[in-house]
């Protein structure tokens, strides 16, 4: 009989940064469809040379990368679950993660992705600002999230 896997949030290795990517494009198809393709391949790159593996990224592996999460400095620049796993959990637990070693947190996110925007609500973060991605032309909301004194 196999072994069951075991749900687990560890440092994103060299190994896995195209199965992490793989989760990116997945995901970023349905929440981010009013973006160019342009621009996601841009991202996409600036993740795989700089964001992966030179910044705080913690993947949760259950039986494959199933959702990654990128921080530095108290700043949040991405959550990504597989569409796939979505509904389950996996984000807020990625979020916990961060969460547990952080005073604050911040991040962007695109005034379109409502259902980001819903997500990280219930997670208590804030939205701060409103402002224009630069990039892109669209809106961009500003959400902070506080420890409890």
């Amino acid at each position: 009989m196999g072994a069951l896997s075991e749900r687990v949030i560890r440092r994103i290795t060299a190994d896995d940064v195209e199965e992490t990517i793989g989760v990116f494009r997945a995901s970023c198809g349905p929440s981010h469809a009013f973006l160019k393709p342009d621009f996601l391949g841009r991202t996409e790159q600036k993740m795989r040379e700089r964001t992966l593996l030179g910044w705080d990224t913690y993947v949760l592996v259950d039986g494959g990368i199933r959702g990654f999460i990128c921080v530095c400095g108290g700043f949040v620049d991405a959550l990504f679950v597989d569409p796939r796993f979505q509904g389950r959990g996996l984000g807020k637990e990625l979020v916990d993660h961060v969460k547990s070693g952080a005073q604050a947190l911040i991040l962007s996110v695109f005034a379109q992705n409502a259902g980001a925007i819903r997500f990280y609500q219930r997670e208590e973060f804030w939205a701060v600002a409103v402002k224009d991605h630069h990039e892109t032309g669209e809106t961009i909301v500003l959400l902070q999230w506080k420890a409890k004194a």
